[in-house]
């Protein structure tokens, strides 16, 4: 996928409508739909999450049989993606948002029970960084879902496409497009067998100077790196995850694309990081198999490739006991 499949720039030399120029005239503040089941606070198990603190959405609305519209707030401090140079884990913040809101409405709207393993196969998303950067930690978003390729079996949801539009008042903040399945259980026990429960390896020396979560990259070779994760970190060890979370495989990705970004602005020359930062305005990542703890994965990337506004692309794999595990392109911001 190249940058013009992922970026559709509008009229404007702006970033105002990444993604679908045309969502400009889907502003929430000019639709009057028809609540129904609308909540007040969001429980922590309903997105998967341990804290209270790491619930990004406040509410939900239905709209219509498969549209939603959910409140939701992004705060400034989260655990997966602290503060970063020039706002770089701000996108990675919005997509994890979004995954949440697929998770909560999956329960509340589709019935999945709690208990169902959540595989996301693959998701895109862009978004305009300065109005996401203007709306963390400031107030409400509204976030617009439309659900498609809805597939049934035994009168329970085994899979969904879900696209989200996130706005900030009037302005366009983000939008994403993620294919997810849902397992139940038994499978799931069947799936990974003695990896459920498993101790993982603990591991606390991080290489990353971008961000203070808990993944990080060492040196392989030229574009190359091994993940490194820090199980000790508080984000990971209240965890009972059984394998990496694909949230932080995309981190890793973004930490490689701002490695290879910074080697081809100064070959041979460390940049400051702040103004080195890689900020993703878009991209997407596709997911192969699980990625478990206590095997090596390796992380490659693609020389980065500018276009005339000064953005770049890169592409990143991510390989495990010589298997792919991801593949994910990413789209800086000019």
């Amino acid at each position: 996928m190249d940058r013009s499949e992922l970026l559709i720039q509008p009229s404007k030399p702006t970033l105002s409508s990444v993604w679908f120029p045309d969502i400009a005239a889907q502003n929430p503040t000019t639709q009057n739909p028809t609540e129904q089941n609308p909540t007040a606070g969001v429980a922590k198990e309903l997105v998967h999450q341990v804290t209270a603190a790491e619930v990004v959405p406040t509410g939900w609305a239905r709209t219509g049989e498969d549209r939603f519209t959910l409140t939701a707030r992004l705060p400034h401090q989260y655990p997966f993606f602290a503060p970063a140079p020039g706002g770089g884990q701000l996108p990675l913040l919005l997509v994890e948002g979004m995954r949440q809101c697929v998770l909560l409405i999956a329960h509340v709207g589709y019935e999945v029970p709690l208990g169902q393993q959540f595989v996301l196969r693959e998701l895109d998303f862009g978004c305009d960084p300065a109005n996401l950067a203007a709306a963390v930690g400031t107030g409400q978003l509204t976030v617009e879902m439309v659900c498609s390729r809805i597939v049934r079996r035994a009168g329970r949801l085994t899979a969904i496409r879900s696209e989200m539009t996130v706005w900030h008042g009037d302005r366009f903040v983000g939008r994403s497009r993620g294919d997810i399945t849902f397992i139940s259980p038994a499978v799931y026990r069947r799936m990974r067998g003695e990896r459920i429960g498993a101790a993982r390896p603990v591991e606390t020396e991080l290489s990353s100077e971008l961000f203070a979560g808990p993944v990080g990259l060492a040196p392989l070779g030229p574009r190359a790196w091994q993940l490194k994760m820090d199980t000790a970190h508080p984000a990971l060890a209240r965890r009972q995850d059984d394998h990496i979370p694909g949230m932080l495989l995309l981190a890793a990705a973004q930490q490689a694309a701002q490695q290879v970004a910074q080697l081809a602005a100064a070959p041979g020359v460390r940049p400051a990081l702040p103004q080195g930062a890689f900020v993703p305005v878009a991209g997407d990542i596709a997911f192969d198999r699980y990625a478990e703890f206590d095997s090596p994965v390796e992380i490659e990337a693609g020389e980065p490739v500018r276009d005339a506004a000064g953005g770049s692309t890169v592409r990143i794999t991510g390989r495990q006991d010589g298997a792919e595990v991801f593949r994910s392109t990413l789209v800086s911001a000019p």
